[in-house]
């Protein structure tokens, strides 16, 4: 009996793991079209759009680092930056694709801005109370 309860709780272990390399990736990908649609609707310049998309890069990586610390409940500045990784490279991959890739200060500030967001998350997930049941008497 040991044995089902040992391997059921690496499977759960495994798709936790998977889950929080997965939602950075499909926050980013929500706040990416959000800040497109902003970028369009709005008819917002080159720097200010550089802006909108550091905003959305620092509330996605806040909230991803949130999720990966509010899950591991450790280790809160390594975990968040650790489940961001996946999204940043998703996104480096998309601007090597569109041609769009070029090292420069903004780089350097997007990547400053994630690893920031995403510790700040991460300390806030471990750091917050879980919510505690309470039972009817």
């Amino acid at each position: 009996m040991a044995k089902a309860s040992k391997k059921s709780s690496e499977i759960k272990d495994k798709k936790q793991t998977a889950l929080l390399f997965l939602f950075p990736v499909l926050v980013f990908l929500v706040l990416l079209v959000i800040a497109s649609a902003a970028s369009v609707y709005f008819d917002l310049q080159k720097s200010d759009n550089f802006i909108v998309l550091l905003f959305m890069l620092a509330i996605g990586c806040f909230v991803s680092g949130y999720f990966s610390g509010k899950v591991k409940r450790r280790n809160g500045m390594t975990t968040g930056i650790i489940y961001i990784i996946p999204s940043v490279l998703l996104l480096v991959l998309i601007s090597l694709i569109l041609n769009t890739f070029s090292f420069d200060i903004n780089i350097l500030i997007s990547a400053l801005i994630s690893v920031i967001s995403s510790a700040t998350g991460g300390i806030v997930g471990v750091n917050m109370r879980q919510k505690v049941k309470r039972v009817k008497k």
